[in-house]
């Protein structure tokens, strides 16, 4: 196994442009008992004391040969190629230094790297290095001999790694389902209605099963997106992750079965089921872009990618349970906003490099991670600068709600029975409404002192509201309790929309002469809007058996209340 160790000295990013190789020539050097110290085309080669046996060969050779490989996919090369040799094929027993002179400054968003080509393998990775501003020189230790190319991490490539993550799931949209949207009925014909996003960017199904309004919710969406529902909204399990659609789905697969915030993540590709009581509906389900969940999982597989190029041995940190967990909190802690800026996602990125720290147990690979890590912190923000654009485009909206409402049958009023209802209290100027049960109520608190109520037994029906359900007023009346004097009368109007009784208003009479008994309504007559109403009035010499006045009032209907005109005598 090979093992790069990194120089000391602190990485540093500068501007400028690259270089191509220098033509090849090659120089021999026979190690001491001091070491070996060997120089061709500018390129110092040096080891220490016990580097390998007094007497061996090195052989140094400066040529030509462009990058390549996996390790070549974030570097920028500089300057000529090594290739370095011990006789009979040893390899050093220390570590050995190697110092490349660079022809030019450095590009933008870089940190020094040499990319090395380990003897027997067709495979490249990166080694850190220390680049030398004043002397325009790069460092790195190696502990292999192989080919070596001088040159720069480039940090634009990792912005574009994980965009290229961030992207992968930019193709997992889902065609409208035949059950969206469509309405469901329970077993006495209430019917569950879904009203908000349709498509855009989740597509919803529903059906009604053991007194639950079970809604789906398919994602047509790259992002993610954090669900939160009420009432009392119960969120099922997710489904399966099919992480062969794109890698970063096993990512999100690990942080919603290992973070409990995550547990109403909406992901691409994963429908999400919650479950209503009807009886508790209406209901809401809210969607929100969840930047930080979505470029959080980008960055870490950028990451991943970067120390892969280094060989640095993290392995698969999107299905640690450890390094999600992290993740999670590093989100949450981060609080990137939609449209996320710069600020917060640079505050995430560095955030992401923590956990892969602290993800990674061998020693040994911590080790090397710890080094990596020091390369990408220097440039982690330039890196985050050109990742604010990714949700902008990848979505037109950053909200959604999905409306549950059920709705009840109208009961049929001609066929239930109204002698128990509710009735207002201003009908009788009670102290609060109260309930009539089989036709009466007794000891009802009032402003007159505790009074009697019952009911005259007339029914009335009509369209009141135009539903083509009709309503119902019932004849009803209070009298002071041990005595005869009625302070109210009137009709209550019954409408059976909700699907059991319940009153929309009272009409009562309107006509009054001061100084004499109540006046009473008559009769009604109902219709579409309007209620006509025949009053019964006393005047001053009426014996209370006889009121002698007659008036008609016009009700109307509007907006669910009733408002009397002027009477008409």
């Amino acid at each position: 196994m090979v093992v790069c160790l990194t120089a000391a000295g602190a990485i540093v990013v500068l501007g400028g442009g690259g270089d191509a190789p220098a033509a090849g020539r090659s120089a021999t050097a026979e190690i001491t008992e001091q070491g070996v110290s060997l120089m061709v085309e500018g390129i110092l080669i040096t080891g220490p004391a016990g580097v390998a046996p007094a007497g061996t060969i090195l052989t140094a050779e400066a040529g030509t040969g462009a990058p390549f490989g996996k390790g070549a996919s974030m570097f920028a090369g500089t300057g000529s190629p090594l290739e370095l040799k011990l006789a009979n094929g040893m390899e050093p027993a220390k570590p050995m230094s190697i110092r490349f002179p660079v022809p030019a400054p450095p590009p933008a968003a870089v940190a020094g790297a040499v990319l090395t080509n380990p003897a027997g393998t067709a495979a490249t990775h990166l080694i850190p290095a220390v680049y030398n501003a004043r002397e325009r020189t790069l460092t790195a230790e190696i502990d292999h001999l192989s080919s070596f190319w001088p040159g720069f991490f480039d940090f634009g490539k990792l912005t574009e790694s994980v965009k290229r993550f961030a992207g992968q799931t930019t193709g997992i949209t889902s065609a409208r389902p035949s059950c969206a949207t469509s309405p469901a009925t329970t077993g006495d014909g209430t019917s569950v209605t879904l009203g908000g996003a349709a498509g855009n960017p989740v597509w919803s199904c529903l059906r009604v099963e053991n007194g639950q309004a079970v809604v789906t919710m398919t994602p047509n969406s790259p992002l993610p997106w954090l669900l939160r529902a009420a009432p009392e909204a119960v969120l099922e399990p997710p489904g399966t992750v099919d992480a062969g659609r794109a890698a970063v789905l096993a990512g999100y697969d690990t942080l919603i079965k290992t973070k409990p915030y995550a547990e109403g993540l909406l992901i691409p590709g994963v429908p999400r089921t919650y479950r209503f009581p009807v009886t508790r509906l209406p209901g809401v389900i809210t969607g929100k872009i969840d930047a930080g969940t979505y470029l959080g999982m980008a960055l870490l597989f950028g990451v991943e990618e970067a120390l892969e190029v280094f060989k640095s041995g993290a392995g698969h940190l999107e299905t640690a349970a450890d390094s999600m967990r992290c993740l999670g909190n590093a989100i949450e802690a981060a609080h990137v906003p939609t449209p996320p800026t710069a600020e917060a996602v640079a505050n995430l990125a560095k955030a992401v490099l923590s956990c892969v720290s602290t993800a990674v147990k061998d020693d040994q690979a911590a080790s090397r991670v710890k080094v990596v890590l020091s390369i990408l912190t220097t440039g982690i923000r330039l890196a985050a600068a050109g990742l604010e654009g990714v949700v902008r485009s990848a979505s037109s909206t950053d909200t959604f709600t999905i409306n549950v409402d059920a709705h009840v049958p109208p009961t049929d009023l001609h066929r239930t029975k109204l002698t128990s209802v509710r009735v207002p209290a201003s009908l009788c100027d009670t102290n609060g409404d109260f309930t009539l049960r089989n036709g009466s109520a007794s000891g009802i608190s009032s402003r007159y002192g505790p009074l009697d109520a019952g009911t005259n037994n007339t029914i009335v029906y009509g369209d009141l509201d135009g539903d083509g359900h009709d309503e119902a007023a019932i004849d009803d009346y209070c009298n002071f309790s041990g005595g005869n004097g009625i302070p109210g009368q009137g009709f209550v109007v019954i409408t059976g929309k909700s699907g059991k009784p319940a009153p929309v208003g009272i009409v009562t009479a309107q006509k009054q002469t001061p100084q004499t008994y109540t006046s009473g309504v008559e009769t009604i007559a109902i219709s579409h809007g309007r209620i006509e109403a025949t009053e019964d009035w006393y005047r001053p010499d009426d014996a209370h058996c006889c009121p002698s006045g007659r008036a008609q009032t016009t009700w109307t209907y509007n907006a669910g209340k009733l408002t009397p005109g002027k009477p008409r005598i």
